[in-house]
């Protein structure tokens, strides 16, 4: 009777842990939200946009270099430049071209014209699911000062930051 007391309590201990005290890697947290959040994008309804379209239709469908060319060509046009900026930046990420991402979502954080920039949660996105050395701990500076100033992302860096 005492062992299965014991092993009730060892798989209570254990499930408790599992629940409340395991912290996700960074890692982790970014794979998930990208996988829940960048496996397709959201259709413009831009009046004259055929050719984001174009992308968004060739990055839903997986088509990343097809998108990748549409999205680098659309960034050259002032009327669409940040959003093609944003979208080239996903498809780097879904390619795992993390510096290439980088470089985009640094682009679009650099931007002051955007009333929701989301650039700089989509930067401490990629720097968490390429963890490479300081990566975390940049992704994590990131993360506060999004935090910080409630910017785009906000809640979802705070829950991170809670469970790192």
């Amino acid at each position: 009777m005492w062992s299965a007391v014991a092993a009730a309590a060892s798989l209570l201990i254990f499930l408790s842990w599992m629940l409340f005290l395991k912290s996700d890697s960074p890692k982790e947290l970014a794979n998930g939200y990208v996988k829940e959040n960048f496996g397709s994008l959201s259709a413009t309804m831009s009046e004259g946009s055929d050719n984001l379209q174009q992308g968004i239709a060739a990055y839903n469908a997986k088509d990343y270099s097809r998108a990748e060319s549409i999205f680098l060509e659309l960034s050259k046009n002032k009327k669409y430049a940040m959003e093609a900026t944003k979208d080239l930046g996903l498809t780097f990420l879904a390619r795992q071209q993390y510096d290439d991402a980088l470089e985009q979502f640094n682009t679009l954080s650099d931007n002051d014209s955007l009333y929701a920039n989301p650039g700089p949660f989509y930067k401490a996105v990629t720097l968490m699911q390429r963890s490479g050395p300081g990566d975390e701990e940049a992704a994590k500076l990131i993360l506060q000062d999004i935090v910080k100033k409630e910017l785009p992302g906000h809640k979802v860096a705070s829950g991170w930051l809670r469970r790192w």
